[in-house]
């Protein structure tokens, strides 16, 4: 016996470490972190592409930065010198939806009714409004919530599925970014909101007010405390940016989803707001007229006020850009559009960064994807004569407004080309660029591919768009000239744009295939350690099966066998994963009815007398112990003494109702009751169903009811139904750690909570239950203590296994973001939560071999010392 427990234990640890270094290796290979370039945007911005290779300025002094961006710029000079960035969240981001209507339509009345103000800016034309979409995943957690909305809103890069574990808990954003670039360039900035800014942009505000997004049923201080700031703020004018980040809708959202009661006075609360600004600083300040107020979201949220996923409602986020109302001709709509709120463009939230950047006159983040918002630029300010005279010294001669459009467009196709570069930095087609070259004879620097077809493709455009504006400036200049120039750069931005931020890189397929490989060895060494424990209590297991019936026993395995392996295989379709509940209820529901049946064949009919009809009246009594209450409680009135029972059972339901009632919210209390009444009935079950049921049975039905609550809590594959606020219970200040902790356990309770049923339904030795002091069982050490460790991690090995070749074969789906991505996170987690279950099984299972060794001793003493006397 102790060469088989050894064996099996090394089995399961090498089969464990196996599988961590497989997940380790594929996590790494598939989700690789993009190639970015380092260092900060300088100077080298604003010359050509092919001029300049990527130097790296960040070591430069302060004044020496500012005047390079001066005297590079000076082709291109900014058309705003203040900004009043205004940041405010609705469950992690306002709909643009609630503001600018959706496909067409209006918004909703009440919303629309909630915001005269800005309603009127769009109408006029003073305002131009995005539907800015947002990239998944749409994080929840209040921290990386915060990171994520200022990696795209101001580094212009989309954090990917590994950067929500890169970046938890980062205190500051290193990667080159628009603040930064601000703050290098020597502006002054203030702060009032959300206190992360100051996390992630430490000593770069010369004023601040943080405030916490801990208290989430918080929707009115939270935001008095940014507001109180605005009179004092607005009328000072030494700042250049002004940050105001409102989490009052963000709360709202949480507590009540999008018709929460609180929505319209908050919107209607947020839409002042942005009149105060509009009446103090664009209309009545001497800066008015270099002034820009963005308002902005970082996602949307769904009906129930949740976001994660990359649905239309989560990923719809608010780009508003309002200006003077001497400069409205700047923000040009479509005439279609011309008096319609909500008839407005679509964009990608990373477009904000290089559109801003431009405007301000500051250089593109390195790192940035997006492309510029052209209408913004369609009335660009023509230099001062100072200006022109200093721009006669350099090479680049701008006299028209069309120009400075085209520099803009061609600022950004610079930095695109520079990132494509980056990104394919063998590509030959890129190189011929510099040389003057053609690229078509292929991109020759590997051998075709998908990568390597659109590189070139994006070189084409490049190239064609460069030759447009060479030939505009050949012929004069002229208007017609101007739109085709402007249209073919926009041609090469717009899908090179989108290509970059959809994260194209290759994958190494080295770390992938490995990852894989290990995996599915740790599965198979998974399920060998099943078949040992099976094999060597197959004695055992024999004698159950015939008071079992062999037929009852090949439908339990067939269930069993068939619904693992059919759970698996529902992975390669994407409405399976999206409703995988119901697979889950499903096979519950089987293997209960097939226990069900197997219970009532153990009922043994030998006469007609009812008295006789059953061979062991306890096992009735204990097997349905509910159906007897209330029987005893009907037949009180014949025999009151029977009744004792029921008065106990009715004295116990009213004091768990009171508890549940008083420390539950009433749509908590059913479910978490129905789950504690399963478990309990469940054990009872297993406990007297032990001398007909093999131990296999008890720990697959434990492992599919904590499947199954998982999602009958409201959980699914998405990570919109991460509850946020419920991580925060108890804690009198924020910890990463605990929060994270408490997050954790809150999503995977069920699952938890089941597994540790299994040491209520461990049984005792047969050695202590019969007084024999032979030995200790080994049917009982490997079916009670091993087995429920093994089979766990077998069929959770399964599962992450079929679902990471999956996941690989599904890579250029069209859900493998939205659907397939997220759901391997929850594997993941689902992977993790195993281990923790079975972790704790094996720390309490180690004590009870302990004392049942020793009590087994004790009884051996007392029987030689018996036998002496």
């Amino acid at each position: 016996m102790a060469s088989l427990f050894r064996r099996l234990v090394t089995l399961g640890v090498v089969a464990l470490l196996l599988q961590m270094i497989g997940l380790l290796l594929f996590v790494l290979g598939f989700f690789p972190v993009k190639p970015a370039l380092d260092g900060m945007s300088g100077a080298e911005s604003f010359l050509p592409f092919c001029k300049v290779d990527d130097i790296n300025e960040l070591d430069r002094p302060l004044h020496d930065e500012q005047y390079d961006f001066q005297e590079r710029n000076l082709d291109l000079p900014a058309k705003y010198d203040r900004l009043v960035f205004m940041v405010y969240q609705v469950v992690d981001g306002l709909p643009a939806e609630f503001v600018l209507g959706r496909d067409g339509r209006p918004p909703a009345r009440n919303f629309k009714s909630a915001m005269p103000f800005t309603q009127n800016l769009l109408s006029n034309g003073s305002a131009l409004g995005y539907h800015a979409k947002a990239a998944p995943p749409t994080v929840t957690m209040p921290r990386l919530k915060a990171l994520n909305s200022s990696q795209a809103m101001t580094s212009g890069a989309i954090a990917g599925f590994l950067d929500v574990a890169y970046n938890f808990n980062t205190q500051k954003l290193l990667g080159d970014n628009l603040i930064g670039q601000l703050a290098r360039a020597g502006w002054r900035m203030v702060m009032l909101g959300d206190e992360t800014w100051l996390k992630l942009f430490p000593n770069l505000f010369e004023r601040h007010d943080g405030v916490s997004s801990f208290y989430v049923k918080d929707t009115v201080e939270v935001d008095n405390n940014v507001t109180r700031h605005l009179d004092y703020e607005l009328e000072n004018t030494d700042w250049d940016l002004l940050i105001l980040h409102y989490l009052g809708l963000d709360h709202v959202g949480h507590l009540g989803g999008r018709s929460s009661p609180l929505m319209d006075s908050k919107l209607r609360e947020m839409d002042s707001v942005i009149e105060r600004i509009h009446q103090t600083v664009l209309s009545k300040s001497p800066l008015s007229s270099r002034t820009l107020l963005v308002v902005v979201s970082d996602h949307g949220m769904t009906d129930g006020g949740n976001h994660g996923g990359a649905t239309y409602q989560e990923t719809d986020a608010l780009a508003l850009f309002i200006t003077n109302p001497s400069t409205k001709p700047d923000l040009q709509v479509s005439p279609e559009a011309s008096g319609s709120t909500f008839l407005q463009d679509a964009a990608y939230q990373v477009d904000l960064v290089p559109t801003l950047a431009i405007l301000l006159g500051m250089p593109i983040p390195k790192n940035s994807v997006g492309a510029l918002l052209q209408p913004l630029f369609s009335s660009l300010p023509r230099r001062s004569n100072w200006v022109m005279f200093l721009c006669l010294l350099l090479v680049f001669e701008m006299s028209s407004a069309a120009e400075l459009q085209l520099k803009a467009l061609e600022l950004n196709s610079w930095q695109l080309l520079r990132l494509l570069r980056r990104r394919s930095p063998h590509s030959v087609c890129i190189a011929d660029i510099c040389q003057n070259q053609k690229t078509t004879d292929g991109d020759r620097s590997s051998p075709p591919s998908k990568q390597g077809d659109n590189v070139l493709r994006y070189c084409t455009l490049f190239n064609l768009a460069e030759e447009k504006r060479k030939q505009w400036s050949e012929n004069g200049k002229e208007a017609s000239g101007f739109e085709e120039t402007k249209e073919a750069y926009l041609q090469f931005i717009r899908p090179t744009s989108e290509w970059l931020a959809s994260g194209s890189t290759e994958k190494r397929l080295t770390f992938v295939f490995s990852g894989g490989l290990l995996m599915l060895l740790s599965t198979v060494l998974f399920l060998l350690a099943v078949y040992q424990i099976h094999k060597a209590t197959f004695e055992d297991h024999s004698s159950k099966c015939e008071v079992l019936r062999v037929g009852t026993s090949r439908v339990l395995i067939l269930i069993a066998v068939g619904g693992v392996s059919v759970h698996a295989a529902s992975f390669g379709s994407s409405s399976f994963v999206e409703e995988e509940q119901f697979t889950w209820h499903f096979m519950l529901s089987t293997l209960l009815v097939a226990l069900v049946r197997a219970s009532l064949q153990q009922f043994k009919f030998e006469s007609d007398d009812a008295a006789d009809a059953i061979s062991d009246p306890k096992d009735l009594m204990s097997e349905n112990s509910d159906t007897l209450l209330a029987d005893c409680r009907v037949k009180r009135k014949h025999n009151p003494a029977i009744g004792t029972t029921a008065d106990q059972s009715r004295l116990l339901l009213l004091v768990t109702r009171r508890k549940l009632i008083t420390n539950q919210q009433s749509v908590n209390a059913v479910p978490i009751a129905l789950l504690l009444f399963q478990l309990l009935m469940a054990v009872n079950l297993f406990h007297t169903a032990h001398a007909w049921a093999p131990r296999w049975i008890s720990v697959l039905t434990l492992h599919w009811l904590g499947a199954s609550a998982h999602f009958g809590l409201g959980n699914s594959n998405t990570l919109a139904t991460v509850d946020v606020a419920g991580a925060y219970i108890g804690l009198s200040s924020h910890s990463t750690v605990l929060s994270g902790i408490l997050a954790f356990f809150i999503t995977y309770g069920s699952p938890l909570l089941y597994m540790q049923g299994l040491l209520l339904s461990i049984n005792r030795p047969r050695a202590l239950q019969e007084k024999k002091i032979s030995e200790f069982s080994q049917a009982w050490l490997l079916e009670d203590i091993i087995l429920p460790c093994i089979l766990p991690l077998a069929m959770n090995s399964i599962i992450l296994t079929s679902f990471t070749g999956v996941l690989y074969i599904m890579q250029d789906h069209l859900f493998v973001w939205s659907v397939f991505s997220p759901k391997y996170l929850y594997v993941v987690a689902t992977t993790v939560c195993t281990y923790t279950g079975t972790l704790l099984f094996v720390a309490v299972g180690g004590y009870s071999i302990f004392v049942t060794s020793f009590r087994i001793q004790q009884m051996d003493g007392v029987g030689v010392a018996k036998r002496k006397v």
